[in-house]
């Protein structure tokens, strides 16, 4: 049972706890290799290979266009 004082944590409290780098990376690396030990349907590697390589083209032009390295960031 809650305390009187506290609430419940809302939707998008839980969702800033994520996106936080170290649960949000552990999260990523438990994914990745759950995709290399589980078999994996071919549309879904196919969509993946070109997320994938859209963001790779994405961060490659957008480092391209940059007129100063801070700007990246």
């Amino acid at each position: 049972m809650m305390k009187d004082g506290m609430a419940a944590p809302t939707g998008r409290d839980v969702w800033g706890w994520v996106a936080r780098g170290e649960v949000g990376m552990a999260i990523g690396v438990i994914g990745v290799i759950l995709l290399l030990i589980l078999p994996v349907p071919k549309f879904l590697l196919d969509l993946l290979l070109a997320i994938s390589l859209v963001s790779s083209v994405l961060i490659l032009m957008t480092a391209v266009m940059m007129k100063r390295p801070l700007d990246f960031a």
